[in-house]
């Protein structure tokens, strides 16, 4: 969907450029009929990450238009700075801003080390490039931060054997998780060894069944992805 509106300015509540921001017409409250503003920036992913900036009524949810349905609310670190409900990461009391480290990629995408490996391990720079579902080769991924070893142990353990979900993962194994959006937007979940990883929204596709995450092989599966905690 595109995200023009022609709009000039910014909105104060995201500190984006209202050009972003779903049309007028596409966001309309369906029994009041006023504007519910969605932010739709390139920033967010289109599947579960664009922004609920302003509801301007007590209707409920019940009546979002559909722009409205697939975003989520802003968190508190996600307003304009200028906005009096914006906190810094700090002031929120987000514990994982302390001691969270990336490997970074040329799209300023980053996967979030693992909490059990992040004292031991360094940013590289890597290559990756992305298809219908985004899968990354041992190359282009820190082995420190994504053990294939390790994740094929998961999917043994899980129990899990290969489930044809389409063409592109008819041969990879399935490992259901429960994930979690963190206050930054990324997904959170944690393994059944316990270890829990971090990976940027943007690298889960949704589907008719949940959301999914593949990587060497091994395909993540989360039933839902579950708003961040305040």
């Amino acid at each position: 969907m595109s995200t023009s509106t022609g709009e000039e300015g910014f909105c104060i509540y995201c500190g984006h450029a209202m050009d972003g921001h779903t049309k007028a017409n596409l966001s309309k409250c369906k029994r009041c009929k006023k504007r519910v503003l969605v932010c739709q920036v390139t920033v967010h992913d289109s599947g579960a990450g664009w922004r609920i900036c302003h509801v301007p009524c007590r209707c409920g949810e019940k009546h979002f238009p559909s722009t409205a349905k697939a975003a989520r609310h802003l968190e508190p670190t996600e307003f304009a700075s200028s906005h009096p409900d914006y906190q810094s990461p700090e002031e929120a009391g987000d514990p994982e801003a302390s001691y969270e480290q990336t490997t970074a990629f040329p799209d300023s995408s980053a996967i979030a080390m693992p909490e059990a490996e992040s004292s031991r391990s360094t940013a590289n720079q890597q290559t990756a490039h992305s298809s219908h579902r985004r899968t990354y080769s041992a190359e282009s991924v820190d082995q420190l931060q994504w053990d294939s070893a390790r994740l094929a142990e998961e999917t043994v353990v899980a129990g899990m054997t290969s489930l044809a979900i389409d063409d592109a993962t008819a041969e990879a194994d399935i490992v259901k998780v429960k994930a979690r959006y963190t206050k930054e937007g990324k997904v959170q979940f944690t393994t059944v060894s316990g270890q829990t990883i971090r990976t940027p929204g943007d690298y889960w596709i949704a589907t008719d069944k949940g959301y999914e995450f593949e990587y060497e092989g091994i395909l993540y599966f989360a039933k839902e992805i579950k708003r961040a905690k305040k």
